[in-house]
């Protein structure tokens, strides 16, 4: 098991406990929100892979600015990229396509 799957397992394993408020995505469809950062190199992978899988799949995603909100950037900012699904924390650190697939409700 690779460090990216084991990242994901552990933030998977801990959902229910969430850093800090669950943000809203701009549009009521958006099933898949990503919280980066400008100049932070996994979260333009994570922002790579949310879009292949979710246009894959036919979901909408949108990727949020941690720094454009003081509570998320104070919750998250040590956690970037941090991925939600339907408003439930499914990684942080990074995004494995097959977790996300399976947050989805898809298979690989």
């Amino acid at each position: 098991m690779g460090w990216l799957e084991r990242l994901t397992r552990r933030a998977q394993n801990t959902r229910t406990a969430q850093l800090g408020p669950v943000p809203t995505p701009d549009r009521a469809d958006t099933r898949v929100l990503v919280l980066v950062r400008e100049g932070c190199h996994l979260c333009v992978d994570a922002a790579e892979v949310a879009a292949a899988v979710c246009a894959d799949v036919g979901v909408r995603h949108e990727l949020r600015d941690v720094d454009t909100d003081a509570d998320l950037r104070a919750a998250y900012t040590d956690h970037v990229p941090v991925t939600f699904v339907d408003g439930a924390l499914l990684s942080y650190w990074g995004l494995d396509p097959n977790a996300l697939r399976s947050a989805l409700g898809e298979s690989g």
